[in-house]
Order: C-alpha cells, then structure tokens, then sequence
C-alpha cells in the first residue's frame, strides 16, 4: 500500500480541524481577483 502526503498528513489535520470546529473551505471553486489578489 502506497501512502502519500495527502493520506497520512493533509486528511487527518482536516478532520482533526473539523472537529475542533473550524469549517473546511475548499478552494476548488474559489474565484480569485487578479487585480487585488484577493478572493471574490
């Protein structure tokens, strides 16, 4: 079985964060101004 950081970092501090009560956003749909560099 082949682990990667994903699997053995990345998901684990999410669901830990998660439960602590922050909320996950995911940047998958994000819309960026490139003018402020900021997201809209």
């Amino acid at each position: 079985m082949v682990f990667s950081e994903d699997s053995r970092v990345k998901i684990p501090c999410i669901l830990r964060l998660v439960r602590l009560g922050y909320r996950y956003l995911s940047l998958k749909d994000a819309v960026c101004d490139e003018a402020g560099d900021k997201p809209a």
